[in-house]
C-alpha cells in the first residue's frame, strides 16, 4: 500500500483547520474508479509517550493519512482531492506542516485502530538510507512484532515523491527516513502487558546501533475518521 502522512499545524485556529480537513474525509467522491482511503487523526492531550518537541518537528493539529491499495498510484487521488487539499491548506502554517510519502508495509494486523502511535525516525550518523532500511525492515522488526497488544506497520519514505508534493504544496518534506506505527484499542495494553518491559529495553538497545533517537519523534493519536471513497 502506498500512502501520505499530512502533518497538519493549523496558522490560527486548530479548531476551524480541522473542521475543514474533516468536510474533506467527509464530502470527498470517487470519481473515475479512483478509490483512496482517507484517515483523519488528532494528536492525544495526554500522550502516554510523552511527546518532546523539537526544532525539525511541531506537534501537528491533526495528521491525514490518504492511501491507495496496492497496485493502484498514488497521483491520481491527489489529483482528486487537490480542490479540497487546497482549500485545507489555505489555513495550515505551511513552514512548520510537514508531509511524508511512502511505501506501506503490514507486520502484524488484527483490527485495533483507535489509538495510532507515530514514530518518525532519523538515521544515526554514518547510514545511507540502504543500510538503514535495510536493518530496520529486515532485523528491527522483531521488537515490533513481539510487542503485545498492538497492530504493527512500518512505512518506507519515498525521498523522491516527497519532496515533490512538499514542493506542489509549499510545505515541508519530513526529514524522517520512515514512520513506525503501532495501531491499538487500548494504551494499557500495551503499557502494561506481558512481556513489554523485555521487548522495550531490546528495541531501545537495538536502536542505539543504528537510529538517531534524539532527532526521531513520536507521538499518540485518536483515530477521529475513516473513509474509503
Amino acid at each position: 500500500m502506498a500512502k501520505i502522512f499530512l502533518y497538519a499545524v493549523a496558522r490560527q485556529s486548530d479548531a476551524t483547520a480541522l473542521e475543514r480537513a474533516k468536510s474533506l474525509i467527509n464530502t470527498s467522491h470517487s470519481i473515475d474508479g479512483v478509490h483512496p482511503m482517507l484517515s483523519l487523526m488528532v494528536p492525544l492531550a495526554d500522550d502516554p509517550f510523552g511527546y518532546v518537541p523539537g526544532v525539525s518537528f511541531e506537534r501537528p493539529s491533526f495528521v491525514i493519512e490518504i492511501a491507495q491499495p496496492m497496485g493502484k498510484p498514488l497521483e491520481p487521488a491527489i489529483t482528486l482531492l487537490q480542490p479540497q487539499l487546497t482549500s485545507l491548506l489555505e489555513l495550515l502554517d505551511r513552514n512548520k506542516t510537514q508531509v511524508l510519502a511512502g511505501y506501506h508495509r503490514a507486520f502484524k494486523v488484527t483490527g485495533k485502530n483507535q489509538l495510532i502511535y507515530h514514530y518518525l525516525m532519523q538515521k544515526k550518523a554514518g547510514f545511507r538510507t540502504v543500510d538503514y532500511l535495510d536493518y530496520y525492515a529486515n532485523n528491527h522488526c522483531q521488537f515490533g512484532i513481539a510487542t503485545p497488544g498492538i497492530d504493527y506497520y512500518q512505512t518506507y519514505k519515498d525521498a523522491e515523491f516527497t519532496n515533490d508534493l512538499a514542493q506542489r504544496w509549499g510545505v515541508v518534506a519530513a526529514t524522517a527516513e520512515n514512520v513506525s506505527e503501532m495501531h491499538m484499542n487500548d494504551v494499557n495494553e500495551l503499557l502494561h502487558g506481558d512481556g513489554i518491559a523485555e521487548v522495550s529495553r531490546g528495541a531501545l538497545a537495538d536502536e542505539e546501533l543504528f537510529v538517531d533517537r534524539p532527532n526521531s519523534r513520536m507521538f499518540t493519536m485518536q483515530l477521529i475518521a475513516r473513509r474509503t471513497l
